[in-house]
């Protein structure tokens, strides 16, 4: 079935009758595009994608998009997972809900820090952190057919590895509350809410059979490096610390990836451990405090050096070591010509 009318036949069910939840999926995608154009053109200091500057609308915001997921629980969808195709299922489901309530906590708790004059409290970060990835495996353990969410995917081992490593970088920017150092920025974040969204919404698409398997791992893929890009991008404008910043949360999430990815280590020690260390050692550096031991220089030098790693770990992890090294001898024999 090709065309508009068979477009409309698949997205408009028996089961969304009163259009409940492509309602709330068109007003969601209007927020985004409202958020993106928040984004001032030089700095995000008197922005941060409307979360400082239209602060009342940070609570309608959030429950927008709380709806929006919450409402998909009335589609009826297979139990078990079709890991042949890129469809959603149930597990994978309440995953994107647990994980979108862990970045709509950051833009309520920042509303409710600068309403009560509070300065920022980044053990709630922690919590947050460790308390959503508790929920995630309450909820797989509830499910009839437990299934990884990422090792599940029918796609090359390296590109796994790619999408394990950014759900690091996404957690270890949690840790940090989306900050330069002394604020936290709930705009770097809300790039999380949207992937999520979109990426459930790309997997109903497969799950109708509106799009490929391919287009949509294709997809993600795209979402997930524009997203991380764009995260940058916002860094980047900050008028204070900017860099500083990318380096911390990068380094933070190569470590933290090296160790569960690599070491197997226990995904709570883990990033209780990963808490402490960017609480008592890094995010003090960052804000110009000097425990002579550390420093800033120390600090970006450690951020490239973890990344040349963590590439090494996923080429190693998906048996394509040999590939990697015929690369770096092609580059060292065109440098001797």
């Amino acid at each position: 079935m090709t065309g508009v009318s068979g477009w409309k036949k698949q997205l408009f069910t028996k089961e969304d009758s009163i259009y409940l939840h492509k309602t709330l999926g068109m007003l969601c995608l209007v927020s985004f595009v409202w958020r993106i154009v928040q984004v001032d053109g030089i700095t995000m200091k008197h922005s941060d994608m409307g979360f400082v500057s239209h602060p009342k609308l940070t609570v309608p915001t959030i429950l927008l998009h709380l709806f929006l997921s919450t409402s998909s629980f009335i589609f009826r969808i297979p139990e078990r997972r079709i890991k042949t195709g890129y469809r959603i299922w149930p597990e994978y489901r309440l995953h994107s809900l647990v994980f979108l309530c862990r970045s709509l906590a950051f833009p309520l708790l920042q509303y409710y820090e600068n309403l009560n004059g509070l300065p920022p409290n980044y053990l709630w970060n922690v919590a947050i952190v460790l308390s959503s990835v508790m929920v995630a495996d309450i909820a797989s353990a509830s499910m009839k057919y437990p299934s990884g969410t990422i090792r599940g995917f029918q796609t090359n081992k390296l590109l796994k590895f790619f999408f394990s490593a950014v759900q690091f970088h996404a957690t270890a920017a949690c840790l940090y509350g989306g900050t330069s150092a002394v604020t936290r920025r709930s705009g770097v974040l809300w790039i999380h809410t949207f992937v999520i969204q979109m990426n459930a919404f790309l997997m109903t698409l497969r799950r109708k059979n509106l799009l490929s398997h391919e287009a949509g791992i294709a997809a993600y893929a795209w979402m997930l490096g524009a997203g991380f890009l764009i995260v940058v991008w916002l860094h980047v404008m900050e008028a204070s610390k900017g860099m500083q910043t990318i380096h911390a949360i990068t380094l933070t999430a190569n470590v933290a990836a090296m160790l569960r990815l690599g070491l197997g280590m226990n995904k709570y020690v883990m990033w209780t451990m990963m808490g402490i260390v960017v609480n008592l050692v890094i995010r003090p550096i960052m804000q110009g405090q000097s425990n002579g031991v550390v420093s800033k220089e120390m600090l970006n030098m450690a951020d490239p050096i973890s990344t040349a790693a963590l590439l090494f770990l996923g080429f190693y992890k998906a048996g394509m070591l040999p590939q990697l090294s015929m690369v770096f001898q092609r580059i060292s024999s065109k440098k001797e010509a």
